[in-house]
């Protein structure tokens, strides 16, 4: 869609939209409100003849893998069409612009209005009916959109066409309920688009980036709980932003969390659109929003230092893409370290340390094989004897629990330089009972703005 800056309008759209009720509601109900006051006009579900995925199929969307674009033609329906529909999106927060999403049991779908300030007369939850007959079904980046003819491309339906086509319900607000989308399932997208949904367990690669750039709308990427990108189609699965939204200039948020919103699509690339920052659930709420530095050792960090003093060091596990320590069948008992790259801390108010750690099989010669330990004058390679170390306070999985465990926030307030983080191995042997192994994975240093 294209999202433009709103516009003062408010008596304009109150007006139209009386003129609809006065017009197409003659033979609908009127009963009392909970008070007993004003009547609340009350339409019977009966005034609604047709489905709205009756209308998606007269204008038939391409298939994913279908390279046409916006070039399809449009269709004007000539039928008597009257859908019903909640609203479940609008204009308030400023990332869309003349633009509702409506959708019920069956299917979602927009509406483009030439009028600005839709959400003070369709909020989220309004129930409407749409007198279709006359209006047009188009496609916009692959969206089937509901509007009339402008410029030869389906556009939106006229301030003054309005009353002909549109009456909304006066019963109380009841916001429709998001369905969960299986990131795997490319049909659960497909069956979705232009409703509201919502995605659980994923995170922003992108964390601390505002959620535009350079005054312009931007989309961002969304990933797994991993950090991997979903992707579908081939494309990534992204968050589009207007650079008009009220919350353009706020920060991505770190942390796992759920995000709801419109699904909508653009030339082959699923995108998510929000209605305002309710919509981002249950993030980390600590406001740690600046990732200062972060490892999920994906690949073979060449970043990091990794020193042996005996035995076997720490290497990079391809299978399981995390540092790994094992002294079993070693040379000589283990001592090894695995040192970060300089995290540098200074201008940061405030930072937190958190990496994941897992621990399998009892080493029984020592008490204690892994320890992790911070350091300010570590010369960045080399020996690490040779520097002052400070033991890190965190939370460590217990012996052969073979449960990835997170050392929770870790504060790193007290430090506002550069600083290193080792991990340090030992083993009492290289025996089955005298080795343990231990990995590390998801590595990140977070701080506030």
């Amino acid at each position: 869609m294209k999202y433009m800056r709103r516009k003062e309008s408010v008596f304009l759209i109150a007006v139209i939209l009386l003129s609809c009720a006065t017009v197409f509601l003659a033979g609908c109900k009127k009963s009392k409100n909970e008070n007993g006051s004003r009547p609340v006009v009350v339409i019977p579900d009966t005034i609604s003849t047709s489905k709205i995925d009756t209308l998606l199929r007269i204008f038939a969307r391409p298939s994913p893998a279908d390279t046409v674009k916006d070039t399809l033609g449009m269709k004007k329906i000539l039928g008597n069409y009257i859908v019903s529909g909640v609203v479940s999106a609008n204009d308030e927060s400023g990332n869309l612009y003349k633009t509702i999403y409506i959708q019920n049991a069956t299917a979602g779908i927009v509406i483009d209005i030439d009028i600005t300030n839709l959400f003070t007369v369709l909020p989220v939850g309004k129930k409407i009916y749409v007198k279709c007959k006359g209006l047009y079904l188009g496609q916009y980046g692959g969206v089937t959109t509901l509007g009339m003819i402008y410029n030869g491309a389906i556009g939106r339906i006229a301030a003054s066409e309005l009353s002909s086509h549109l009456i909304f319900d006066s019963i109380p607000l009841n916001e429709p309920k998001a369905d969960t989308l299986d990131v795997t399932n490319l049909a659960s997208f497909e069956s979705h688009i232009s409703r509201l949904v919502v995605i659980t367990d994923m995170t922003f690669p992108e964390a601390g980036q505002p959620f535009t750039s350079n005054g312009l709308p931007t989309t961002r990427i969304i990933a797994d709980k991993q950090g991997n990108p979903i992707m579908l189609n081939g494309l990534n699965l992204v968050l589009y932003t207007s650079s008009y939204s009220t919350f353009a200039n706020n920060f991505l948020p770190g942390g796992l969390g759920k995000i709801r919103g419109i699904l909508s699509y653009y030339n082959g690339q699923y995108e998510f659109i929000l209605r305002d920052l309710k919509d981002l659930l249950k993030f980390d709420s600590t406001g740690f929003a600046l990732t200062i530095y972060e490892n999920d050792f994906n690949s073979n960090p060449s970043d990091w230092v990794k020193y042996s003093v005996s035995g076997n060091g720490f290497t990079w596990d391809a299978t399981y893409t995390v540092m790994m320590a094992n002294g079993y069948n070693g040379s000589a008992p283990s001592d090894a370290y695995l040192i970060s790259p300089g995290i540098n801390l200074a201008g940061i108010q405030e930072s937190v340390l958190s990496f994941s750690t897992y621990t399998k099989y009892i080493d029984s010669g020592i008490a204690n094989p892994f320890e992790v330990m911070l350091s300010t004058n570590y010369s960045g390679s080399g020996d690490p004897a040779v520097a002052t170390w400070t033991t890190v306070n965190c939370i460590l999985p217990d012996a052969n629990s073979s449960i990835w465990t997170s050392s929770g926030n870790i504060s790193l307030a007290a430090y506002n330089q550069k600083v290193y983080i080792l991990f340090h191995y030992k083993s009492s042997g290289t025996s089955g009972t005298s080795a343990s192994i231990w990995e590390v994975d998801s590595f990140k240093v977070m701080g506030k703005y």
